[in-house]
This record gives C-alpha cells, sequence and structure tokens, in this order.
C-alpha cells in the first residue's frame, strides 16, 4: 500500500533523497582533494597554476587562506616548507568550505533560511568546479589538459546532486505526521 501523503499528493519518499547533501560535500571535497594531487603531482605544470585555482574554486574561504598564509609564513617560514604544510595550506580552504556547505544543506531540512544558503553555495561551488574543468581541458598548455577532466567529471556530478537537492524542494522539510 501506498504511503497516505504520497495518495494526496504530497512528497514521495525517496531513500537517496536523504544522502544528497552528503553527495553534494562529498563530490566537492573530492574535487578540492583531486585538484591537490593534480598540483602535488605535477599534472597542472606548476604549483602556482594551481594554488590559484585552488583558490578560485574555495573562493570565499581562500581570501581568509592568503591572509593566514602570510601571516604563517613571517611567523615560521621553516615549517612552510615541508610538504605537509603545502598540503594542509593548499587543501585547508577547500575541506572547510565543503564541511559549511554540508552543514548548511543539513540544517536546512529544518530552516528555510540555511536551505537558501545552502542551495546558493551549493550552486556557487558546482558553477567553480565545473568552470575550474573546462578552463584545464581547454587551456593552451596540451600537457596540463587531461588533469581538467577529474573537475568536470565531479563538477557535472555535483550539478545532477544539486538539481535533485533543488528540484525536490519538499526534501528540506520533513515529511508531514500521517493518521492512520
Amino acid at each position: 500500500m501506498k504511503d497516505a501523503s504520497y495518495r494526496r499528493g504530497g512528497p514521495k519518499p525517496s531513500s537517496w533523497l536523504r544522502w544528497v547533501p552528503e553527495e553534494i560535500a562529498g563530490t566537492y571535497a573530492l574535487s578540492v582533494l583531486s585538484l591537490a594531487v593534480l598540483t602535488s603531482e605535477g599534472v597542472l605544470g606548476d604549483h602556482l597554476y594551481g594554488h590559484l585555482l585552488m583558490g578560485f574554486m574555495a573562493l570565499p574561504l581562500s581570501v581568509a587562506a592568503a591572509a593566514t598564509d602570510l601571516a604563517m609564513e613571517s611567523l615560521t617560514p621553516q615549517v612552510l616548507t615541508s610538504g605537509t604544510a603545502e598540503w594542509v595550506s593548499l587543501l585547508w580552504p577547500g575541506l572547510l568550505q565543503a564541511l559549511l556547505l554540508w552543514w548548511l544543506l543539513r540544517r536546512g531540512r529544518h530552516s528555510v533560511r540555511s536551505e537558501r544558503w545552502g542551495r546558493l553555495v551549493a550552486t556557487l561551488t558546482t558553477f567553480l568546479v565545473i568552470v575550474s574543468g573546462v578552463v584545464v581541458v581547454f587551456d593552451q598548455w596540451a600537457p596540463r589538459r587531461p588533469g581538467g577532466i577529474p573537475l568536470l567529471v565531479l563538477g557535472v556530478l555535483q550539478a545532477f546532486f544539486v538539481f535533485g537537492y533543488v528540484y525536490k524542494r519538499s526534501f528540506a522539510t520533513p515529511l508531514p505526521k500521517v493518521d492512520p
């Protein structure tokens, strides 16, 4: 027998929609991690290109990252030369933004304001990942081009999940209680 809310024209519960916030944030975190790996492996050519691209992908938090990197460099220049410190300085803005994105989307189930902010941040990060992938794929330097394919694929996958989240607006509100 079908759910009573479905018969009344209400939302049909779907199992994969419950995990959409994790899928969106996880896809964004994977794109950040793949960009860090591409940068550290030298696929993108030089580290400056990867750092600039990461600054673009984690745009709101990359400004804070630049300020803290300058402060950390003036305090302890010898620590920042290690490979671990480079990974941390490259990854923390994007991973923190993925965590913030997940929190906003999860909180959106209970708050209309959080849902709006979550949709905005999800759409912005999806746009930034897709544009970053397109920029690398259509770069003038041919050895760099294959590095943009993972970013482009993850961006399209994230866009699919964001579309599922935005299209099923009933997902963001709890299902109504039905009297038997």
